[in-house]
């Protein structure tokens, strides 16, 4: 590792001990994993039991707003900021949580500060360049062509907020006069970026805390020290309490949670373990907290990774302990482990817009959404040789009627279950299983009424009965608002066969809407490189050619989960449409189906591109690429 990295590594830990109560195991090793794409991790080199003590963080260590002399140096520097949730956001939006711009204030003061800070040491062992995507380039979100992530990655909402309500506020500052406007702007965005990747909710989970058994568990420190890898032994010579909670004081019961930001996560059950997630700060962020929820940097935890499954856990403070944050291990570990924590079930797409990266593990949680607008009026107006402005007032005009409100879009995801309380994830795959009852009727309901208005003899009257309801209706009873002369099997098979048939083109026309490539060529691509890149490439260097060619080895890598992701469940989707009509068919025979269907309708779209374009091989290459990225 490079020196720079190591002073770095060591001033913090230096830092970070000084401080009274700060504790750290004596088996944690902090090591370079830059060549794996994620920076500094935290390792053990001794095999470790479950709810050993892993460190202890004082709230003196904790930088926020209370802890910071911000407010105490510029009187009033927070005032306005209440009225931006409410000045910055349309009708049915999420407030924007001001507890993010106070605390992207407190990082620029701090950073301003320079060797003044009390948070020197900590502050440049931060990363200043991000992977999220709105720091991405046009080539590289490019890759993104068909996921809705290609355009909310949230760049521009990010900087017009930077620029009304941070630069306005520093350029004032001394500090802020001398590196001017733009740098102020740059500097906002960066902070911004690690308030949404390392900022913490500084509220605990639940309004009451167990006491932690006070008897104290010696940590597993005895074994012989392990062969010496690269990296720094971050441990102290013994930690001052090294006693984990009781089994009554679990992850799930007592305060205690995931090391994480704000609480974004939907959970079926109390007893899961809470994610605690931010998203950017923008109109139209779906984060859960409220715009006073208290958030704060945690020194030490910033060096812990994330992945679905994970093997760490933090407890708030308690009366038996109220001025320290403690993470634990959530199950024994074995030597050489990395220590883990947890986002939350997020999909590739939301863990690359959040946090800039993208894991294998949280493939069980992708998801692809269907646009109303721009996937599922324009495929339904096709159909029915319509215009999309004229299906745009038909779904305007049945929402009015039925004092309704669809949907803009429509989000498939799998049934995923949930982790283990030892923070592993279920032994079953996650399946996809049911259409959103939402997008049902919405798409019943605008065939319904646009065959009802055909008024031709071949085709009868449609009710807007939702197709699940008259696939499961063994009986095709006939609705009540069907005339008694039209027949009720007639009708239901009719619609259900529309409605299959539409549901098909809209899933075919979304996959045709991603970038060039087929599902089994992006698969392809993804694995030469993962190959190339070895996640422990003895080559890798830290020289700044070699860092540019990571990063955009890596962002191509990340594009390809996402899309791959959202391809793998539209195709799912596509199969179990199918099986409104065939049920008898095995799911090997609906997914040759669907492949056969695929492989048609690219020889069909290359057909009219040849037949497009002049007779010679380069123009008709030229004609088939522009018609691919369409």
């Amino acid at each position: 590792m490079s020196s720079s990295f190591v002073e770095q590594s060591e001033a913090f830990l230096t830092w970070f001990r000084s401080h009274t109560g700060a504790t750290i195991h004596p088996s944690l090793r902090l090591v370079d994993l830059r060549s794996q794409g994620q920076g500094r991790g935290l390792i053990t080199t001794v095999e470790l039991p479950t709810d050993t003590a892993l460190f202890t963080v004082p709230k003196e260590c904790v930088l926020s707003v209370e802890t910071s002399d911000l407010q105490e140096k510029i009187p009033g520097v927070f005032d306005g900021l209440d009225n931006v949730a409410r000045e910055d956001v349309g009708d049915g939006e999420e407030e924007i949580p001001t507890a993010w711009l106070r605390l992207m204030l407190v990082l620029v003061y701090e950073h301003l500060l320079g060797p003044s800070s009390r948070w020197k040491p900590y502050l440049d062992i931060l990363p200043t360049a991000f992977d999220t995507p709105m720091f991405w380039s046009e080539d590289e979100l490019a890759e993104l062509q068909g996921s809705e992530l290609r355009v909310k990655h949230g760049k521009e909402e990010a900087e017009n907020l930077v620029r009304k309500w941070i630069v306005p506020v520093v350029s004032g500052w001394e500090e802020g006069k001398m590196i001017g406007q733009q740098e102020v702007t740059n500097l906002a965005l960066r902070m911004g970026s690690l308030v949404m990747g390392y900022a913490f909710d500084l509220d605990s989970k639940d309004d009451e805390h167990e006491e932690v058994d006070e008897e104290e568990e010696s940590c597993s420190s005895s074994q012989e020290d392990p062969e010496q890898k690269p990296g720094i032994n971050v441990g102290s010579e013994s930690p001052q309490n090294d006693q984990g909670p009781t089994s009554a004081n679990s992850p799930h019961e007592n305060g205690a949670e995931s090391l994480d930001e704000q609480d974004s996560g939907t959970t079926d059950s109390d007893t899961e373990i809470q994610p605690s997630s931010q998203s950017l700060p923008s109109a139209s962020s779906s984060s859960s907290s409220t715009s006073s929820t208290p958030l704060g940097m945690i020194p030490m935890a910033d060096m812990l990774n994330a992945d679905a499954e994970f093997n760490s856990y933090l407890c708030h403070p308690s009366p038996s302990s109220p001025n320290h944050l403690t993470m634990y291990t959530l199950r024994p570990l074995a030597p050489q482990t990395q220590i883990l924590n947890y986002y939350g079930p997020l999909s590739n797409s939301e863990l690359l817009r959040r946090y800039g990266y993208t894991s294998p593990l949280h493939e069980r949680y992708d998801t692809a959404s269907l646009s109303l607008d721009n996937d599922i009026l324009p495929t339904i107006a096709s159909y029915f040789d319509k215009g999309v402005e004229e299906l745009k007032s038909l779904a305007k005009g049945l929402q009015a009627e039925n004092g309704e409100k669809w949907d803009t879009e429509f989000v498939l995801e799998r049934e995923t279950g949930h982790p283990s309380d030892e923070g592993l994830l279920p032994a079953e795959p996650a399946v996809f299983k049911d259409f959103p009852p939402e997008l049902e009727s919405c798409i019943s309901a605008l065939i319904s009424r646009l065959l009802s208005a055909s008024n031709t003899k071949t085709s009868p009257r449609f009710t807007s009965t939702p197709p699940k309801a008259l696939h499961a209706n063994t009986a095709l009873s006939p609705p009540s608002n069907t005339p008694a002369h039209e027949p009720s099997h007639t009708t239901d098979k009719a619609l259900l066969k529309t409605y299959v048939s539409l549901l098909r083109r809209i899933l075919t026309a979304k996959l045709d809407c991603y970038h060039p490539t087929t599902l089994d060529e992006d698969l392809h691509l993804l694995s030469s490189l993962l190959q190339f890149q070895s996640p422990h490439d003895k080559h890798f260097r830290t020289n700044e050619a070699d860092a540019i060619e990571t990063r955009r080895r890596k962002r191509n890598i990340d594009a390809l989960r996402v899309r791959i992701g959202e391809k793998k469940l539209l195709i799912e989707a596509r199969s179990i449409a199918e099986q409104l009509l065939r049920p008898e068919l095995s799911n090997t025979d609906r997914d040759k189906e669907a492949e056969a269907e695929a492989r048609n309708h690219r020889a069909e779209r290359d057909i009219v591109v040849n037949t497009d374009s002049s007779s010679s091989p380069e123009s008709k290459q030229t004609g088939r690429k522009r018609t691919r990225l369409k």
